[in-house]
């Protein structure tokens, strides 16, 4: 009886370790596979960057796209907009001001990135680029000497 004892406390040792290295070998691999994906999203982003020419435009064609893009907002929407992008006030500090909830806030403020999504990808055929020229103009417009009138 001893040595059946020793011969199953040598197998469940032996199969826990399998089932260790097992787990581990598909933790790895997972890690791998999202790390493969990570460098191929950064490639595509770099690749993006590349083709952007940052000449293309000046001040006047950001300005006048910008202009167009919150010209086709209603005006409630364009102005939690601006407020909220632009002058860089916080969701609830807009709510408290308007007089409206805060989730009223971030549906127009969905709306509106919906919108002038689709007027800067008409712009470009990259989605990533229309989204990434949209987040930097509207970031740096706030602190830039850029005024449009608004």
């Amino acid at each position: 009886m001893p040595v059946n004892l020793v011969a199953y406390l040598f197998t469940t040792v032996k199969n826990r370790c399998l089932n260790h290295l097992r787990h581990k070998m598909i933790v790895q691999e997972t890690a791998n596979q999202l790390q493969e994906e990570y460098i191929i999203t950064l490639r595509m982003n770099l690749d993006s960057l590349k083709v952007f020419d940052q000449n293309i435009f000046n001040e006047q064609d950001i300005e006048k796209v910008i202009t167009q893009a919150l010209n086709t907002l209603s005006p409630k929407c364009k102005e939690i907009f601006i407020m909220s992008k632009i002058e860089g006030k916080k969701q609830k500090q807009i709510a408290e001001e308007l007089n409206i909830s805060i989730n009223t806030v971030e549906t127009q403020i969905g709306i509106a990135y919906k919108k002038t999504k689709g007027r800067t990808e008409k712009l470009f055929t990259s989605i990533p680029l229309s989204l990434l020229f949209l987040e930097t103009v509207l970031s740096n417009w706030r602190n830039s000497r850029l005024c449009i009138g608004i």
